[in-house]
């Protein structure tokens, strides 16, 4: 985005002093402490699934995309996963592969479509008269909520991103941002993550903290 942050360098630092270490990289193989946000933008533009990886692919001949489609369950024949059953415009249809599938619906979604495809718990399954193929009871468990909560704080210097709102300066930032996709407004909103442990006995990381230099009722100001 080409802007970047003072206030995480503050933030790590102070966290240095309390006995966070810093993090090169939060999503490698040791992602306690803290380190600058990392985020998807290009330009000044989110990148999106779609603009990074399907736009450039779109015109290849062996791409189809199907719209407004719901996957309903995986065909499976003997052990094998042959392709997937899905809905479109009122009518179920069929899309098979001499490959693989990749099976990537979130969190939620894909659990889902393995216990309707009869991948799961076998007595949860038969509850719903779906034929049990793989009796596999961790599908769908250990769901976990993200409890989150937020904190306000009050900053001494001046770095918080209200001032940008200010409507010149922020006029001015648009332009900028719309010539160049530089400059405060083309910047993601969280600026710092952290991941700490703070009992001495947790395995792992219990505690995710992201830094924000706005708050939740930032506005427009004159």
């Amino acid at each position: 985005s080409g802007f970047k942050s003072p206030l995480y360098g503050l933030v790590a630092s102070a966290a240095e002093k309390a006995g966070f270490p810093r993090s090169s990289d939060y999503n490698g193989a040791e992602p306690i402490g803290v380190a600058p946000i990392e985020h998807t933008v290009g330009d000044g533009k989110r990148s999106s699934t779609a603009r990074a990886f399907l736009r450039p692919a779109e015109r290849r001949p062996n791409l189809s995309v199907q719209t407004r489609a719901l996957v309903q369950r995986v065909l499976i024949e003997k052990g094998r996963v042959i392709g997937v059953e899905y809905s479109q415009k009122g009518q179920m249809r069929k899309a098979h592969v001499d490959g693989e599938v990749i099976l990537s619906g979130g969190t939620y979604n894909s659990p889902h479509v393995l216990m309707l495809s009869g991948i799961g718990p076998a007595d949860h399954l038969r509850e719903f008269g779906i034929p049990v193929v793989a009796d596999r009871k961790e599908v769908g468990q250990n769901l976990e909520e993200h409890v989150n909560t937020q904190i306000n704080f009050a900053i001494n210097q001046p770095l918080s991103f209200e001032r940008e709102l200010r409507l010149d300066r922020l006029t001015l930032s648009v332009m900028r941002w719309v010539l160049s996709g530089k400059g405060p407004v083309g910047a993601f909103p969280t600026q710092c993550a952290s991941f700490v442990r703070v009992r001495p006995e947790s395995a792992r990381h219990e505690n995710e903290l992201l830094l924000s230099p706005s708050s939740p009722d930032t506005h427009i100001w004159i």
